[in-house]
């Protein structure tokens, strides 16, 4: 693959394994962040290259040919901008690290995107640091609104019936589109559960203020 293609691959890996990080890390007594790294696995890694490697337009891998065989070229519908879609991936991956407490600039993640492979590795990327959000709910509250408990409840069943489809199933590639749909299909939710837990982390940090004053 040439350089625009690479640095576009690389771009959706790492965003989706910030998407993944956020998402395990985001649980109910969930695993640290450490936790999380040590208990990344060979399927993990196959699962994201999968889902990274999905999102690889067909269009942007024509481009190759136009190193190999340029006289080919002109037959070839018109490229994707890499340029613009790696800027936009760059923001979101760089809004993404925020929700994680990292201190990653633009620079940073372009650094990442034009590195030689052999030279990347986790440990440049993230600083690891422990994200904890204590949970705080109003029961006096008789009309109907997001729980956190009961989000991340139903957040679990949903990853026990992929893990179940996965265990089952010998076809890994069906398995593995039924579970981005599911993944895809709740992410709407995985949403404002971080605005749930975000409200009671602000609510709970400002009443310990107030407490302290007094």
């Amino acid at each position: 693959m040439d350089q625009g293609n690479i640095s576009s691959f690389k771009s959706y890996n790492l965003r989706f394994t910030f998407e993944r990080l956020i998402e395990v890390t985001d649980k109910e007594n969930g695993p640290t962040i450490q936790e999380f790294w040590k208990s990344f696995n060979i399927l993990d890694v196959i699962k994201l290259i999968k889902k990274t490697w999905d999102k690889i337009a067909v269009k942007n891998m024509k481009r190759i040919w136009e190193n190999l065989c340029p006289k080919l070229i002109d037959i070839f519908e018109e490229f994707d901008n890499l340029h613009e879609g790696l800027q936009k991936e760059t923001d979101t991956i760089i809004d993404i690290a925020k929700g994680l407490n990292f201190e990653i600039s633009p620079e940073d993640v372009k650094e990442a995107l034009y590195a030689d492979s052999d030279e990347i590795t986790n440990e440049e990327l993230l600083e690891m640091e422990k994200f904890e959000c204590e949970e705080k709910e109003n029961d006096e509250s008789p009309e109907r609104c997001f729980s956190a408990k009961k989000l991340n409840e139903a957040f679990l069943h949903i990853e026990k019936a992929i893990e179940i489809f996965e265990q089952q199933d010998a076809d890994f590639e069906r398995s593995s589109t039924v579970a981005a749909n599911l993944m895809r299909g709740h992410a709407c939710y995985r949403e404002i559960y971080r605005e749930v837990k975000k409200k009671s982390f602000q609510q709970t940090t400002l009443d310990n203020f107030f407490n302290k004053e007094n």
